[in-house]
């Protein structure tokens, strides 16, 4: 038995240490006719005090859809058939009464994205305004910019694009209720897992921004998040991300008489997404 252990020991050792210096390639990937169904839940739970008054902030939005890739440039889908299966939004106001689901515009329909460059153009959303259609873009998440460009092993780091960052954090000018003024992240290879029969790597991201309220400028808003990004390695498809942070606001805000009041608040957010491929 003894002998036997001698070798079962280096073998193991040998084995670990093979796992640890594996590497595999970290890309996106896209092919005409591809078929799948995503669901992405988002929510946010807090409270805001002004002057000695406490105000709920409670909300969730729920966004089904399926895709088709009708046309591809490389590894990238540049047009795309989606159909809009659910999307609600709800806001509790009241913490005595139920929150009461909001169907979205688009909630139904049947539209076409196309890549334009960096912009994204749409067919079939005629009445649609431009805060849904934000929702719908042809390119890669900001979470997984800067991929490396070459063969990584676990424990690998690299940056994130701010600029990319903002762009998706900021809602434009006329909508969102925070201009964010700074975003960073970052983002490491955490480990390789088998994730429904597939090979995965997965991707550490951690995220953090300032902002301020547009329509109160005095008061700041600081954010924090971590995300979990599973990517199927030999598809370079999205299988999974799920995320959570929690942010705090201070400053002052207008009152009656031309007074200021202090206001703070505190909130946590979570971010889950689901892609199931045909």
């Amino acid at each position: 038995m003894l002998s036997q252990m001698r070798f079962i020991l280096p073998a193991a050792a040998l084995f670990l240490l093979a796992a640890q210096e594996e590497k595999v390639k970290l890309e996106l990937k896209a092919r005409k006719g591809d078929a799948y169904t995503t669901a992405v839940t988002e929510s946010t739970d807090g409270k805001v005090q002004v002057a000695g008054q406490e105000f709920p902030i409670k909300e969730k939005e729920v966004l089904k859809y399926e895709d088709e890739v009708l046309e591809v440039e490389g590894n990238e889908a540049t047009r795309v058939r989606r159909k809009v299966v659910e999307w609600t939004k709800a806001a509790q106001e009241d913490p005595e009464a139920p929150a009461e689901k909001q169907p979205r515009l688009l909630q139904g329909k049947t539209i076409v994205l196309k890549k334009n460059g960096d912009k994204t153009e749409y067919e079939g959303v005629e009445g649609i305004g431009a805060s849904e259609l934000k929702k719908h873009q042809l390119r890669a998440d900001a979470f997984l910019t800067n991929l490396p460009k070459e063969a990584v092993g676990v424990g690998h780091e690299w940056k994130l694009d701010e600029k990319r960052l903002l762009e998706e954090f900021n809602e434009g000018p006329d909508e969102g209720p925070v201009e964010f003024k700074s975003a960073r992240g970052g983002a490491k290879l955490e480990k390789l897992e088998d994730h429904g029969g597939v090979r995965c790597g997965v991707i550490a991201v951690d995220v953090a921004g300032e902002g301020q309220i547009k329509e109160q400028m005095d008061v700041k808003l600081v954010f924090k998040m971590k995300v979990r990004i599973t990517l199927a390695l030999e598809s370079g498809r999205i299988l999974t991300m799920k995320g959570s942070g929690t942010g705090d606001m201070t400053g002052e805000v207008a009152a009656l008489g031309g007074e200021k009041a202090k206001l703070s608040g505190t909130f946590a957010f979570a971010l889950e997404t689901e892609t199931l491929h045909k």
